[in-house]
């Protein structure tokens, strides 16, 4: 029904990714904004957010995407 996840690192310190990351959470913060990161897929890429500060994510890690009529059911189990 949904596509598989494309896997892309940011983690590195060698990838542009990293302090692309690392800059949006940083200016979010710095507007008083909170910071939801969307499409974390790993364990990695969600300790790296944590160690730069963001602590709020959404993504693969934690679910698949499901229709609007079973998310109920899901967030409260």
């Amino acid at each position: 029904m949904f596509p598989e996840p494309r896997r892309r690192r940011f983690t590195s310190a060698r990838d542009n990714g990293a302090a692309i990351a690392r800059a949006i959470v940083t200016l979010g913060q710095s507007l008083g904004l909170a910071v939801i990161a969307e499409g974390v897929e790993t364990v990695e890429q969600r300790d790296f957010l944590a160690r730069h500060d963001c602590n709020m994510y959404q993504g693969y890690l934690f679910s698949r995407p499901v229709p609007a009529d079973q998310l109920v059911s899901l967030v409260a189990a």
